[in-house]
């Protein structure tokens, strides 16, 4: 039984006829990455009619895609309510996070200085006063 080459096999032959024949070679994860990428390449390929390069543009074509990569800083989440995150991830479902947290809130105190706070500080401090927990 014959296998067909994978998209990857056949990038990495393309990449190695493209340095023979232009002296400039392609980034071969990308081709199979990045479809954009590929279709660009695949286009310079098809350039050289009758040539092993546009049979191999042909033969890319017709191959099965591989799945796309997951975006680079994600990792798989294990639970439905932790895929719509941005990637920090998140600690605890979203309807826990609407209680109150267990015991008290810490308290930061302030630093106490000689000289009087300006108006706008003082503006400032106390419009975020109403945003900071207590």
């Amino acid at each position: 039984m014959t296998t067909s080459p994978s998209r990857l096999e056949i990038a990495a032959r393309i990449h190695v006829l493209l340095v023979r024949e232009l002296c400039q070679g392609i980034d071969v994860e990308q081709m199979v990455h990045d479809e954009r990428y590929a279709r660009d390449v695949l286009l310079v390929c098809a350039a050289f009619k009758g040539s092993e390069l546009a049979a191999l543009a042909q033969q890319y074509r017709h191959t099965v895609p591989m799945p796309p990569a997951p975006p680079a800083g994600h990792a798989a989440r294990p639970t439905d309510w932790s895929r719509n995150t941005s990637g920090f991830g998140v600690s605890r479902p979203m309807e826990s996070l609407d209680q109150a947290p267990e015991g008290p809130a810490p308290v930061i105190p302030r630093r106490k200085t000689d000289a009087p706070e300006p108006a706008e500080a003082s503006l400032a401090r106390r419009l975020l006063s109403r945003w900071l927990p207590r």
